[in-house]
Formats: structure tokens, sequence, C-alpha cells
């Protein structure tokens, strides 16, 4: 089964895919995205002669903006801004011929409106994932050159239906990966045996998410600290939180929930387990491992990160 994105996506081989965020103690107080630190993270991986880059943009937007850049689907009751203010992730990557950009707007808590996939290089298409209160509509779009012009422009397919699991009498909010990095910039602590729970959906089904807190270990990191005073290089041994990443079907029903066995996943283009490690200081991801398709273990480092 593949994955999710920069938190559950930093690579362009990752599907899709959307995160269901349950309600958890660790997140007892409402999400506050003015809150949030930063503006960019930059990850980089290299190993052999292949080099992936990553960088995840937070934006805080008004919702009456949002409102001009979300897809309209005719007749159908599409989920929309809740708040004043919409946050809007963005992630670029570059990872050997390919390149994407996947941009995804959501209200402050984490609820997902959209979500859009642009995919160049020797991999082309572009993919809009639009919200509803049951499920979401999918329109899909291969690129091609108008005549007498260079430029391309996605044909795009006609919209997909595709109905939500029925989660009653447990309601969840359906969010994108990329969440992941705006709710753990919202921790207020983490202790050794703290699970963060989340729900992948994946093709009408749903997978549970664990991210456990294993340890508190020493980690040498090496990034750029950019912010309104200047920039400076951070290099040193800071002490971080071990996150392991582990996915199970889930069940409502509780009966069918007692039989959990691990499935697999791709996390950031990483496959089975993954190693999270996590700045409490600054709250902020510095290091993702696991294993790569075509390349084996590999670490996916911060390194630069731009304060707002």
């Amino acid at each position: 089964m593949n994955f999710c994105g920069l938190l559950l996506r930093l690579l362009p081989t990752v599907l899709s895919t959307a995160l269901v965020f349950a309600c958890d103690q660790l997140y007892a107080q409402p999400l506050d995205p003015t809150k949030v630190t930063w503006s960019e993270l930059h990850y980089e991986a290299s190993k052999l002669f292949i080099t992936v880059n990553s960088e995840i943009k937070f934006d805080l937007i008004d919702s009456k903006q949002t409102m001009t850049q979300l897809h309209h689907v005719p007749a159908i009751p599409a989920k929309m801004p809740t708040a004043p203010s919409t946050v809007k992730l963005t992630l670029d990557t570059h990872y050997l011929s390919v390149n994407s950009n996947i941009q995804t707007w959501m209200n402050p808590n984490t609820e997902l409106l959209q979500r859009t996939s642009n995919y160049t290089g020797s991999k082309r298409y572009y993919r809009l994932i639009r919200y509803t209160p049951d499920g979401s509509y999918t329109i899909r779009g291969n690129f091609h050159r108008k005549k007498n012009s260079s430029a391309e422009e996605p044909e795009l397919s006609p919209p997909q239906f595709i109905p939500l699991p029925d989660l009653q009498p447990n309601p969840i909010i359906i969010s994108d990966s990329e969440a992941l990095f705006y709710r753990l910039n919202q921790l207020e602590q983490l202790k050794i045996g703290d699970e963060i729970k989340m729900y992948l959906l994946d093709s009408g089904s749903i997978v549970e998410v664990i991210l456990k807190t294993e340890a508190f270990e020493s980690l040498k990191v090496d990034f750029a600290e950019r912010k309104s005073t200047g920039k400076q290089q951070f290099k040193q041994s800071i002490n971080v939180a071990k996150l392991r990443l582990t996915a199970f079907p889930y069940h409502v029903d509780e009966q069918q929930a007692k039989d959990k066995r691990a499935v697999n996943i791709r996390f950031l283009g990483i496959d089975g387990d993954v190693d999270i490690y996590f700045d409490p200081i600054r709250k902020i991801i510095v290091q993702i491992s696991g294993d790569l398709k075509y390349v084996g273990r590999v670490d996916i480092r911060l390194a630069k990160v731009v304060y707002r």
C-alpha cells in the first residue's frame, strides 16, 4: 500500500491520499494557526547518485481569497471555509527526473477543503480533489501541447465521486498529510509512550496511522535558520524526540479492531515503518528515516527553516 506525503509525503512518488486526524489528548486545545512559528521548511536527502529536495510552505490566507481558489462542482455541497482565515500548505519536491507541486487548503482544525497535485518532468499529470461532507470529487488531467504554442495545459476528466466510508458513530476530520507539520508545531509537550493517531484515507479504505514517542536522544543536525534579524547556520547535537510511524487497518467495529495487523505504507517515499525525529524546542521535524525505493536506508534531513 502506498502512503502519505512530506510527512506522510516529501517525495513525488506518494499517492494523493489524505490523512484523517483524530481528536487526541495532545491536541485538547483548539489549533491556532497564528501560533505557527515557521513559513518554510527545506529538506534534503542524498545517497549514491540520487538527491531529493523538498520544500513545504505555510500560508494563512483570508477565506474570501480561498473561495476564489476552490473548485466549484455544480449541484454538489462541497466543504467551505469555517473561519476568517484558511491554512494553505504548498509542497514542492524534486526527485530524480520528477518535479511535483502539491497544494492543500484546509480549515484551522485541519479539515481538508481541496488538494491539487501537479507533476512535471518524466512524470506528467494533474489531479484535483475537492472534498464534500460525505466524500470527495477527483478531477484528473493529462498534459498536452496547445496548437501553435509551446505552453502545455492539462486535459481534464469529468469529476469522479469517491464516497467516504461510514464512520458513524465516530465521525472524524479529513485532512491532508502535510497538516502533520502544522499540528506538531502546536504541541506543548511530549513524553515517552505518547501516541498521536491519524487516519489515512486511501482508495475508499481507512488506515490507522500511529506516531508513538519511543525515546528522547541526541541527534546531530546541520541547518540554516533565517529570521527577520538575519541568517545563521545551526550545526550541533540537539535533544530530539524519536517517533515511530506504523499503520493498521481501521475498523469502526470494536470487535474487528481487536485483530490489528500492521500494513505497509509509504511515507515521504519511504516504505514500511518510519522514524521521525522531532525538535520539541523549535517544534519542527528535523529528520525522517526509512527505506527509499531504489536507494535503501536514507535520512531526509532539515536543511533550512524560515521563520514567520
